[in-house]
């Protein structure tokens, strides 16, 4: 057996994990685990104790963060 072509492509991307998560073009209804509203354009997602959570936009997942972080202190 012949080998008539040959090519080579060098992989030069890596990848990398998104923290948002495009919903445009998504059939996909998400609510802001913070604010509990619809979430439009990019979900932003965080993973707590290994469950993602999605919410509307960075700030709620702050707010969400610092709420998370104050009830494990307490427990």
């Amino acid at each position: 057996m012949d080998v008539n072509n040959l090519r080579v492509m060098s992989v030069k991307t890596t990848f990398r994990k998104e923290t948002t998560i495009p919903l445009v073009l998504s059939s996909i209804t998400l609510t802001c685990a913070y604010c509990n509203k619809k979430v439009t354009g990019d979900a932003v997602r965080k993973k707590f104790d290994d469950k993602d959570y999605f919410f509307c936009c960075h700030t709620c997942q702050d707010e969400f963060e610092k709420k998370y972080m104050k009830l494990l202190v307490k427990a």
